[in-house]
C-alpha cells in the first residue's frame, strides 16, 4: 500500500511536472518497455508517457510512469522519445520504486494528442 501511495505522488507530480509540456503541443502515449539494471537485471514493464512535442519524424522528451511486471513495482522515468504517425519508441532512465535503484529502459507504442 505504501508503494502504491508513493506511486500516485509520483504519477501527481509527473503531472505538474508536465505542465510547461502542455504549452508545446504536447502528446500522451502507452506502452512496453524492457528495463536494464537495477536489482533484478532485466524487467518488463508497462506504462503511461507524456511528450513534449506531436509532430511526427521528430525527437521528443518524455515524462513517464511504469510498472514492471516481475518485480511489481513503480518507475517514473524520463527520457527521449523518436515520434512517428501512430508509435513511438523510446529510451528512458528511470527510478525502481521497489528496489531503490536507477535503471535504464528501451520502450515501444502508441500515442496520441490530447
Amino acid at each position: 500500500m505504501k508503494q502504491f501511495a508513493i506511486a500516485a505522488s509520483l504519477a501527481a507530480g509527473l503531472t505538474a511536472a508536465a505542465a510547461p509540456i502542455a504549452q508545446a503541443d504536447p502528446a500522451i502515449g502507452f506502452g512496453v518497455s524492457y528495463v536494464f539494471g537495477g536489482s533484478s537485471g532485466g524487467d518488463v514493464a508497462l506504462g503511461a508517457k507524456v511528450f513534449s512535442d506531436d509532430t511526427p519524424g521528430d525527437a521528443a522528451v518524455s515524462l513517464g510512469l511504469d510498472y514492471k511486471l516481475q518485480s511489481q513495482s513503480f518507475r517514473p522515468n524520463i527520457g527521449v522519445a523518436y515520434m512517428e504517425n501512430d508509435w513511438y519508441s523510446d529510451l528512458s532512465v528511470g527510478y525502481d520504486l521497489g528496489a531503490g535503484a536507477v535503471d535504464f529502459g528501451l520502450g515501444a507504442g502508441g500515442w496520441g494528442k490530447f
